[in-house]
């Protein structure tokens, strides 16, 4: 009977300040966790359990191999939630842990962050979509991840970090550019032109070098913010088709809008445009044609505009 009283007494105990502070830094981060329980080794094993599948993840995100990811991001998140439990176990361990000096975790704590930026700022980057022109794929409120690495674009606004274009965009990738209007505005589109290339857009019909792109109609698309249905299709240019929204009754260009800078390699008639791609820029156009403002009013994208391509997207956070 005693000993039943003091297993019940044990289950009622409460939560300990060790205890709760283990399970607040193992939801963080694990190896904070371990840190403070004083376990380097431990804290070591989890930054190496938790990194190789994350770091699988973005490699298979920029490869484009999203099951891969997918698979790799569910590993990532089960041993992070056995972390959690892990770390409440070694805190309830009947011999208190010897904690590390609150500067070590310190130590760490920055240099995980510093690595957080790292791969933010040269690896891979989520943007979040501010409006329609992607539309039908993209739309307001879509999160994407961006992969950098290679376009030169690197760091973040308030620190950017110049560095060796290597790596250039195919036709039909979207990217995420620096709008050459205002470089401080980013602009997410998708590669029409290549360089030396001749776009028309004759009758909201695109055609690249000569060759009309082959279209194959949908049913209607009504967006939450458009008053009307609008004529979906499926363009095929590229490697890979994609979807369009057309509005039949808006003119291919709006002439008005166009800015100096567009008519220096382009030609505007009443129903479209024609362009010349210079060497080491790109054309780029939205998807939602006729909602989008684009190289047709603006002009073409130097290479070193170019941040990366959108190798991924969600839409979870989407705007209704």
């Amino acid at each position: 009977m005693a000993t039943l009283t003091a297993v019940t007494t044990e289950r009622q105990a409460p939560i300990s300040a060790l205890q709760a502070w283990a399970v607040a830094l193992a939801l963080l981060f694990a190896p904070f966790a371990f840190l403070y329980l004083g376990r380097p080794r431990r804290a070591l094993a989890y930054v190496l359990a938790l990194g190789t599948p994350f770091a699988v993840a973005l490699l298979a995100l920029t490869s484009g191999l999203p099951r891969t990811a997918i698979a790799a991001l569910i590993v990532t998140l089960l041993v992070a939630l056995y972390a959690v439990h892990d770390a409440w176990r070694c805190a309830r361990a009947p011999q208190a842990p010897q904690r590390l000096p609150a500067y070590v975790i310190v130590t760490v704590m920055t240099a995980a962050f510093a690595l957080l930026a790292l791969t933010r700022g040269f690896i891979g980057e989520p943007y979040k979509i501010p409006s329609t022109s992607m539309a039908p794929l993209l739309q307001r409120g879509d999160l994407v991840l961006v992969s950098k690495w290679g376009f030169g674009n690197y760091g973040s606004d308030k620190l950017p970090v110049a560095g060796k274009v290597f790596r250039a965009p195919q036709r039909g990738d979207i990217i995420v550019f620096k709008w050459p209007v205002d470089a401080h505005v980013d602009y997410v589109k998708r590669v029409v032109g290549m360089p030396g290339d001749v776009i028309e857009y004759r009758d909201k019909q695109l055609i690249i070098n000569g060759a009309p792109a082959n279209y194959v109609r949908l049913e209607d698309y009504q967006l939450a913010s458009a008053p009307r249905p609008q004529r979906h299709l499926r363009e095929a240019f590229a490697a890979e088709p994609n979807d369009i929204l057309i509005d039949p009754g808006a003119p291919a260009v709006a002439t008005h809008s166009v800015k100096s800078s567009a008519m220096q390699y382009c030609s505007y008639h009443s129903n479209g445009f024609r362009c010349t791609v210079p060497a080491a820029h790109y054309f780029m156009l939205g998807d939602n044609r006729d909602s989008s403002n684009d190289s047709r009013y603006w002009g073409m994208v130097p290479q070193t505009n170019l941040i990366g391509k959108v190798v991924w997207h969600t839409r979870v956070f989407r705007t209704k």
